[in-house]
């Protein structure tokens, strides 16, 4: 949100799966604006709603329900889902000084050789779920992760394990004539 890199620097901005974990994405891509030459471009990529990630939904709702915590609203400012809502991301775009905004959903399975591969991944990265589960005793935790693994058991496939995903892209110029 704070870039301090002197205006119209680069040619071109990329994002990805950053920009909803913004607390605030309109002053991020404000200063994406700000970096970018005239006519500069810039791409985002961020999640869809919950109802297209299962995965990631079956990761955080069964851990937030092991932990005896609520569900989260998905469209708390910093959160996976933030820019998930129709029209959202164009808006930001325009409203940031953007021009030529096109968003699409593109499918993105996330591939592992089997379920357990998918969740060392989760484990090593640092997930949100990792945060969720800290509270708990190691046996309460094992049985959050015990009970995730079941769930996503469901996208294995002859081929592996295929979990579900689709994310949003947008892709937008900064127009020729701006000087700030």
């Amino acid at each position: 949100e704070d870039l301090r890199i002197e205006p119209a620097s680069f040619d071109a901005a990329v994002c990805r799966l950053g920009l909803m974990l913004f607390p605030d994405p309109l002053q991020g891509l404000r200063e994406i604006h700000r970096a970018l030459r005239p006519g500069g471009r810039v791409c985002t990529v961020v999640f869809a709603g919950p109802p297209r990630n299962p995965c990631i939904t079956a990761l955080t709702g069964t851990a937030l329900r092991h932990a005896g915590l609520p569900p989260r609203d998905p469209a708390v400012p910093g959160g996976l889902f933030s820019l998930s809502r129709p029209g959202q991301l164009d808006a930001l775009f325009q409203e940031a000084g953007f021009h030529d905004v096109a968003t699409m959903a593109m499918d993105a399975v996330f591939r592992m050789p089997t379920v357990d591969d998918y969740l060392a991944f989760v484990r090593s990265s640092a997930s949100p779920v990792l945060q969720i589960l800290d509270g708990l005793g190691a046996a309460a935790a094992q049985a959050a992760w015990d009970d995730i693994r079941a769930q996503l058991q469901a996208f294995t496939t002859p081929d592996g394990w295929a979990g579900p995903n689709e994310l949003l892209l947008t892709a937008a110029r900064k127009p020729a004539g701006w000087n700030a």
